[in-house]
Formats: structure tokens, C-alpha cells, sequence
């Protein structure tokens, strides 16, 4: 992916919103730009994220894959997706394995017996 600047010109903002920016600039010490900079990143990284763990919900990637799709790391991946509740289909069993594999290929052995020793709980 190329990497390049964007000059969105006269990008009409509201009135409120410019408010927010110029405050936040201010308590930051930092100019408008520069937050609004780092607004974008910040917004646009938490979208992929979420569109990743969604795709992570339906069955449609492994968590492994959500999580270099949304470029995070496995863990923060995983911290997500616990914290918004958001299981993919199927059975834990399926789940354990799938994790159990990813550890694996990370070459953490032990960890990934650990995960496959987890007997369920009922409730």
C-alpha cells in the first residue's frame, strides 16, 4: 500500500465539532491539525478493528487472520473480542483448537497445551 498525503481542501466541519478540536488542541498544546491528524488514526485503527473482530463473530476469518487484518496483535485481538463479547460460531472445543494452533505456530508449546486442557464448565 502506497502511502501519501491527502489535502482535503475546504472540508466543511460544524461549528461544534471545530469547537471540540480547538479545545482539544489546546489542552493538548498541540495545533488543530495535529489533532486532527491523529483523530483519523486513531478512528480509523479502531475501525478496523471492529470490522475485523465482526468478520472474527461471523465464522468469516480465524482470529489469527482478523487480528493481522485489523494489524494488532493476537493478544489485543483476543482482549478485544472478550471484552465486546464476541464469540465466533461453532463449539469452544473448535474454538480451544484454534487457538491451541495459532499458539503453535508461534512455537509457545506449552501454552497451547494449556489452552487444550480447559475443561468446560457447565452452568
Amino acid at each position: 500500500m502506497t502511502v501519501q498525503a491527502l489535502n482535503l481542501g475546504r472540508l466543511n466541519i460544524e461549528a461544534e465539532t471545530l469547537e471540540t478540536l480547538n479545545l482539544l488542541a489546546q489542552w493538548q498544546s498541540t495545533s488543530r491539525a495535529q489533532v486532527i491528524q491523529r483523530l483519523l488514526r486513531d478512528g480509523a485503527r479502531q475501525a478496523r478493528i471492529e470490522y475485523a473482530a465482526g468478520l472474527y463473530g461471523r465464522g468469516d476469518l480465524t482470529l489469527e487472520k482478523a487480528a493481522l487484518m485489523a494489524s494488532v496483535n493476537i493478544y489485543d485481538m483476543m482482549a478485544y473480542t472478550h471484552a465486546h463479547s464476541i464469540l465466533p460460531p461453532g463449539d469452544m472445543a473448535e474454538l480451544r483448537t484454534d487457538v491451541a494452533s495459532m499458539l503453535v505456530r508461534r512455537k509457545q508449546y506449552e501454552l497451547a497445551a494449556q489452552v487444550l486442557q480447559i475443561e468446560p464448565t457447565s452452568g
